[in-house]
Order: C-alpha cells, then structure tokens, then sequence
C-alpha cells in the first residue's frame, strides 16, 4: 500500500533538533522527495523524538504544497451470533469463578449480561470483553485468560477480528 507521506526507506540519517544525534529520519513524499526537515523520527530510544506531517506546518511553510488526507478505512463488524454464542459456560470463566467467591451469583450474572462477558473457547475459561460501539455494533473482542494467584492477574490476552 502506498501512502502520502512514509519514512525515507534508505538508511540515511539526520541531526536529531531534539537530542542533536544523527539519527533522524526523515519523511519523504510519494515521489520520495523530502519533506520539511522538522518531520521525521529519532531512533534513540532515550529521545523519544517524533514529529509527523501536519496539515497546519503545510501551510504556513508553502502554499503551492496541498495536504491531502487519506480516506479512512471502513471498519468492520463482528455478527452478533458470534458474540451471543460466547455469552455462555459461566462455570468454566475464570473470571466468573473469582468473583462468585466475593459476591453472589446472582449479581455476578448480572454484571457479565450488563457488560457483555463471554467465554471464549480458544483458551479454556478466557474472558471476553466485547467491544461495541455507540450504534451498537460488535467492533472487536479482547480475549484475557485468568489465572487465579493472590490478586487476579491477567497473564494473557488476545484480540478477536472480523
């Protein structure tokens, strides 16, 4: 995929304006010429420096450069058969386990159907937290698997896609 602005893929590199090393890179165009040298990243771990191209430096630089913007993706949905498969097999979640030791099942039931908790079969007993927007569509699941030492500890996690 080709973008508007990306790192200079050579190994070349510049006095950093913050740390003053010479391990800038820079960014280039997609006709890999530079771009202002303000725009561009340190490489050393301890800077830190990062500087991306900015619509409002473009202008205040030089008017004959036009920032055009990428066009966002369009996000994809999880269907809703997937997560209320998933909303199941409390016995078998850790975290469900944990925390009927601390209140009663009842409440527990509760809270996992309020918040959309599921059980996922991949890892035995995980934790699924069901990510929904505000038009209630199913963007994503994280997937944490428990184990129960001294203070509940989250040793794991996995991401569900479309």
């Amino acid at each position: 995929m080709k973008y508007l602005y990306q790192f200079d893929p050579s190994s070349k590199k510049f006095e950093c304006p913050k740390c003053h090393q010479k391990r800038f890179v820079r960014y280039v165009d997609a006709k890999n010429r530079y771009l202002h040298e303000d725009f561009g990243k340190c490489d050393r771990l301890k800077c830190g420096c990062y500087r991306p191209p900015n619509k409002k430096h473009f202008a205040l630089e030089n008017n004959n450069i036009e920032f055009i913007p990428v066009k966002p993706k369009t996000p994809s949905y999880i269907t809703s058969s997937v997560m209320n498969a998933s909303l199941k097999s409390y016995e078998t979640n850790a975290l469900y386990i944990y925390l009927i030791k601390h209140f009663s099942k009842s409440e527990v039931i509760d809270a996992f159907k309020k918040y959309k908790l599921g059980t996922s079969k991949k890892w035995n007993g995980s934790t699924v937290f069901w990510q929904i927007d505000f038009n209630n569509k199913i963007r994503s699941g994280k997937m944490y698997q428990c184990w129960l030492v001294h203070p509940l500890k989250f040793c794991g996690n996995s991401l569900i896609r479309s």
